[in-house]
């Protein structure tokens, strides 16, 4: 087969992009897609960092920067999945937003829920360690309550 030129100078920027691409994906790579079956969220005293209470919750850290979250911390009757962004800081670091409703028992719309934290990756690449901020806003009143909490982490298999 006859390749022209300009032919297989475009097959050679075409190799060039998708080796450029690969090369930026694989720098998210760590956390991309990394879908957290095993986590272990411990709610602390933002003063004295005592264990308040642990719970499981689930990440799901997606192409593009997206961020889903669930929590078993309270019924989700009580408050809807977290959406929000993730994104790389350097080397093994990250950060995470995310935003949720709240419902009160009756159903009511009753706030936000929005969680700031700041993920290492482990030595080994299937983990995380994360400290987070919690930040409850009333609707009715505009109060906010400010949560810390910790979690560790590994990748669903």
């Amino acid at each position: 087969m006859r390749y022209l030129p300009h032919t297989r100078t475009r097959i050679t920027l075409a190799f060039v992009g998708l080796l450029s691409v690969a090369a930026l994906a694989g720098i998210s790579r760590r956390l991309e897609a990394r879908h957290t079956q095993d986590t272990l969220v411990s709610g602390r005293d933002c003063a004295t960092g005592a264990v308040l209470r642990t719970f499981p919750a689930l990440n799901s850290f997606m192409p593009g920067g997206v961020l889903i979250d669930t929590t078993t911390a309270s019924a989700p009757s009580l408050r809807t999945a977290g959406h929000g962004t993730w994104s790389h800081t350097g080397g093994r670091t990250y950060r995470a937003y995310s935003l949720a409703f709240l419902f009160n028992a009756a159903g009511a719309y009753a706030g936000t829920q929005s969680i700031e934290q700041s993920i290492e990756i482990g030595d080994d690449p299937n983990e995380f360690y994360s400290t987070a901020t919690s930040r409850l806003v009333d609707a009715a009143t505009g109060a906010v309550t400010v949560r810390c909490a910790t979690a560790v982490a590994r990748r669903m298999q």
